[in-house]
């Protein structure tokens, strides 16, 4: 482990779920960052936790399609009360634990996300994108 690393924590990745109360603590999340709630049923098999030094900063989801190779990274959040720096570094690496997770089966990760978050993730992750305002859309299948 770098010396920078050993400053910042102990960061792991575990699977949506590991704990008891995780469904509850995302939904609070959600509130906290004024945004509605998450259906647990929408939630795929692929979804992460992300802590530092035991203590839960992000959640992931991940869609994969399969026979395609592309997967949809979704439903990104971190803990609300985090600073800017360490909102940028518990979303780094949800997202580079979800990426390490679909390397052997998918080419391609497509995301929709805020403008500051879209420059991060060009910035430090690699994405690639357009500039330009885009609006997740959805609707039950009745």
């Amino acid at each position: 482990m770098k010396e920078d690393e050993q400053e910042r924590g102990v960061w792991r990745a575990r699977e949506y779920g590991e704990k008891v109360g995780d469904y509850q603590m995302i939904s609070e999340w959600r509130e906290g960052h004024n945004v509605g709630p998450l259906p647990e049923t929408v939630i795929p098999p692929l979804a992460l936790v992300c802590e530092r030094d035991g203590e839960p900063m992000a959640f992931a989801c991940c869609y994969q399609s399969y026979g395609i190779g592309v997967c949809f990274l979704e439903w990104l959040i971190t803990r609300p009360g985090l600073n800017l720096a360490e909102a940028r570094l518990a979303l780094e690496h949800v997202i580079r634990a979800i990426a390490a997770c679909t390397k052997d089966t998918h080419a391609l990760m497509f995301g929709y996300c805020v403008p500051a978050l879209a420059r991060e993730a060009k910035r430090n992750l690699g994405f690639k994108g357009h500039d330009v305002p885009h609006y997740k859309l959805f609707t039950r299948i009745d």
